[in-house]
């Protein structure tokens, strides 16, 4: 039954790559169609963490250059682009997920897949997570992820810490440490962004976080 009902949707996937295509509708009363999509996405959930999980514990066993490692990394890449594609024709046919529809867990795994999705799909979806976060349809903890990951992958400085890199030493050691943050000193700064976001208050130990360390020091 799941199949059947979304056959149509994901033949999107073979007939367009943008998301100029206006949602026409969403969901409209199929109750059966809603419940499908919301199976869909949550399934998604365990084999990402798998995924993950395969990876990390190649790279700590094997290392991370390591044929476990890059057979690992390569799975993950495949599944993560499968996954974005259905996320994208969700999107097309129906609208982005709404969290009153589908629930925080479907609706965070939407989200999962595009943070993990190429530069130009996170760039092309950021307006709509923030509509969606507007409209209280949309966790604003999941947004601030993405734009610190937006923010990130065009080397610039992230707003609210929420992701790390890794920084090559002098001495051609490397590390991995949080990015750099706007305003930083400026604790308080920080964490009232991160506080309007849904986010916990960070102290950045330097463990963690090198206060000298410049965006142009990670790689």
């Amino acid at each position: 039954m799941l199949i059947h009902l979304l056959l149509p949707l994901l033949c999107l996937l073979f007939l367009s790559d943008s998301l100029t295509a206006q949602p026409v509708t969403y969901y409209g009363d199929s109750k059966q169609v809603q419940d499908s999509i919301q199976t869909l996405l949550e399934g998604m959930e365990e084999p990402t963490l798998m995924n993950r999980g395969n990876y990390f514990r190649a790279r700590q066993e094997f290392g991370k250059d390591s044929d476990q490692a890059k057979k690992m990394l390569q799975k993950m890449i495949a599944d993560d682009s499968v996954n974005a594609a259905k996320v994208i024709a969700i999107y097309q046919q129906f609208g982005w997920p709404k969290e009153s529809q589908l629930g925080e867990i479907a609706v965070g795994q939407a989200f999962l897949q595009i943070q993990h999705a190429d530069f130009n799909t996170q760039l092309k979806f950021l307006p709509i997570m923030k509509k969606a976060a507007r409209q209280r349809e949309f966790n604003k903890s999941h947004l601030a992820l993405l734009q610190d990951r937006i923010l990130t992958n065009k080397r610039k400085k992230q707003l609210y810490g929420t992701q790390y890199g890794l920084k090559l030493n002098k001495d051609g050691s490397k590390e991995t440490l949080i990015w750099p943050i706007k305003s930083f000193p400026n604790m308080v700064k920080i964490n009232n962004r991160r506080e309007k976001m849904g986010l916990e208050k960070i102290s950045l130990p330097r463990k963690e976080y090198n206060p000298q360390a410049k965006v142009k020091d990670f790689r």
